[in-house]
C-alpha cells in the first residue's frame, strides 16, 4: 500500500534509522514508514546495516604512534638547541632610503 504523501528524502530516512531526529519529526516519519511500501524496506535495511556496524570489532592499530612521535619531537628539540644561536644581522641602510633623504639634507644645508 502506497502512502498518499510524497516519500521523504533518503537523508531523513537515514536520520530516522540512526535515531537522530527530534520527537515530532520521528513520529511523522514513523507514521509514513509504517504506511509506505517503498520506505519501510529501505528503513529496515538501514536498521540492519546499523546493527551490523555496531557488531563490528573496535579496530585497534597494531602499533602505537605516540612513542615514535615523542622521539621525533625530542630529537628535533635537541637538534634545535645544539645549533649555535645566530647573531642578528646589522641593519644596512638601503640606497633608496639615502636617495629619499638627500633632497631633505640638501634643503636643510641651503
Amino acid at each position: 500500500m502506497r502512502s498518499p504523501e510524497p516519500c521523504p528524502p533518503f537523508e531523513a530516512l537515514s536520520a530516522f534509522a540512526d535515531g537522530a531526529l527530534e520527537a515530532s519529526e520521528r513520529e511523522q516519519l514513523a507514521a509514513h514508514v509504517g504506511a509506505c511500501a517503498s520506505c519501510a524496506p529501505l528503513v529496515q535495511s538501514l536498521l540492519d546495516l546499523r546493527r551490523q556496524f555496531v557488531a563490528l570489532p573496535d579496530p585497534s592499530p597494531a602499533f602505537d604512534l605516540v612513542p615514535r612521535i615523542e622521539a621525533r619531537l625530542a630529537a628535533a628539540a635537541s637538534a634545535a638547541s645544539a645549533r649555535p644561536a645566530q647573531a642578528p644581522r646589522a641593519a644596512r641602510p638601503r640606497w633608496w632610503q639615502a636617495a629619499l633623504l638627500a633632497p631633505g639634507g640638501a634643503a636643510a644645508l641651503a
